[in-house]
């Protein structure tokens, strides 16, 4: 009994002791996986660890003087301060006095240049100014340019410039709408139809300004026999630079200054004009398209609607009406979701252009459908040979727009036209099966003043599709059957001025 008991108590110590040592196998592992984890940890920390602020942090600067920065390029002794006035006096002789009138300085030299009269009689009068500013004075009274050296001062009659103008070079052509239908080709015949054209031919932007500023460099003297006109001075272009050249007056050149900066801040403004294409098919009523005012009803809280009118009547054109997201949400998508509680749209891809101010740009999205356009079958010998010519549908729309972008409207005009396919047969003329297409076409012609942000409807075209068909089966229509289809399918075209700022 003792022996047995023994025996137990052994293999129980053994049982112990076997677990006690996988028990410090596992636990040493752990601690390697630990230790091994923790450095990986500490790694990553090392590289994403970030600085910890206060809501507020004080970042303390070096004094700075706040005074006006130094113009580095003109001479040191054009700021020295004067107290100077002639009357009717040679032009050398007051630049002697006023430049060098100092005896422990180096002597400046004077140039005269071209056209510039040293024995010009000025008069000056000048308090407590500096030597710059009685060249200003000299300018305003001979109308010379004065060039500032170290050494040196240069007087010339007239001073050059250039000017880079932000358009591409080359010329524009472009014509927006439709110029009709002539009835004859004999010389006179007059056009057919309405028709509203818009028409820019070779039209160049930097010509346009040479023309302007030789407007500005004009003179008109009288003389004995009436009046005689020149240009007093000259500009000119650099040819695929955009790039313009002038030379001219001092008094004249500020003026041409003005002028293109004017023009320069004309051509930065740009507008991003956003459209979309949507088609509407009606599941509430076969007669009637996308009504307006139940849009505005489902819509209430996603969109503000803008009318000119008081009547959103769904038989109308829509023209005045326009709305914009409100709540966090983007007009037209909160119009696409109000729209197809009343049936199902179909979005076709946004089109988005970027327009410089008064400059055309050209909307295009089309799809192609093949099919044979000509199909002629000849039999020579025996053998038959078929010959066809392959023929494209296009499908899609095709616009014309101009901006002139102003600060808080845009006025577009877009002229264009709209295309789809709402029908195609396949009819089998002599053994050969041919597809024939029927299509839409739309005239769009627009012309408005709109708000940044807001959505537009600015073309909707409406089309019903009846269809009918009729079987008859042992030669009666009785036991036969009949089905009638009506569809009302209605195209919207959506468009949201943008700003656009660099």
């Amino acid at each position: 009994m003792t022996s047995e008991h023994s025996m137990k108590n052994n293999k129980l110590s053994f049982v112990l002791v076997a677990l006690l040592s996988l028990s410090g196998c596992v636990s040493q592992s752990y601690k390697d996986n630990q230790k091994e984890s923790q450095n990986i940890g500490d790694e990553i920390q090392q590289y994403t660890a970030k600085a910890s602020y206060e809501k507020a942090v004080s970042i303390e600067l070096p004094p700075f003087d706040p005074s006006e920065l130094e113009n580095s390029s003109d001479p040191f002794w054009l700021k020295n301060r004067i107290n100077y006035t002639v009357a009717g006096v040679s032009l050398n002789i007051v630049l002697e006095q006023l430049i060098n009138n100092r005896p422990d300085q180096k002597q400046i030299e004077v140039f005269y240049g071209e056209e510039v009269d040293p024995n010009q009689l000025v008069s000056l009068s000048l308090k407590d100014g500096t030597i710059k500013e009685a060249f200003n004075l000299l300018t305003s009274e001979t109308d010379y340019g004065f060039i500032y050296k170290e050494n040196r001062v240069e007087i010339e009659r007239f001073i050059s410039k250039s000017f880079s103008i932000p358009v591409p070079p080359g010329e524009t052509s472009m014509q927006m709408g439709n110029q009709g239908k002539k009835a004859s080709d004999d010389e006179g015949a007059i056009i057919e139809g309405q028709f509203i054209n818009t028409v820019i031919e070779n039209e160049n932007i930097v010509n346009k300004m040479i023309q302007n500023i030789e407007g500005i460099l004009t003179v008109n003297v009288k003389d004995e026999n009436g009046r005689e006109t020149y240009i007093d001075g000259a500009v000119r272009s650099i040819d695929g630079l955009s790039m313009l050249t002038v030379t001219a007056s001092p008094s004249k050149m500020r003026k041409v200054e003005n002028y293109v900066n004017d023009v320069k801040a004309e051509l930065a403004k740009q507008v991003l004009l956003d459209f979309r294409v949507l088609e509407f098919r009606s599941t509430l009523n076969d007669d009637r398209g996308a009504d307006l005012n139940l849009v505005r009803d489902i819509g209430e809280g996603t969109l503000q609607f803008f009318t000119q009118g008081t009547s959103l009547n769904p038989v109308s054109a829509g023209y005045g009406f326009s709305f914009k997201g409100v709540n966090g949400w983007e007009g037209t998508t909160a119009f696409i979701r109000a729209l197809e509680k009343q049936g199902t749209v179909s979005v076709e891809s946004p089109i988005t252009k970027l327009a410089m101010n008064n400059y055309p740009v050209q909307v295009t999205q089309n799809k192609q459908n093949p099919y044979l356009e000509d199909l002629s079958t000849t039999v020579n010998e025996g053998v038959v040979t078929t010959d066809f010519t392959r023929g494209n549908v296009p499908e899609g729309i095709d616009f014309a727009t101009i901006s002139n972008v102003q600060e808080e409207f845009v006025s577009v005009h877009v002229t264009g036209k709209m295309k789809s396919v709402v029908g195609q047969e396949l009819r089998e003329i002599g053994n050969n099966k041919i597809q024939f297409y029927t299509t839409r076409e739309s005239d769009i012609n627009f012309t408005g003043k709109m708000r940044y942000g807001r959505t537009y409807i600015i073309a909707r075209v409406s089309q019903t599709k009846v269809a009918s068909e009729k079987t008859e089966n042992f030669g009666t229509e009785y036991i036969g059957s009949n089905a009638a289809n009506k569809e009302h399918v209605e195209t919207l075209i959506l468009l949201t001025p943008r700003r656009f700022e660099q």
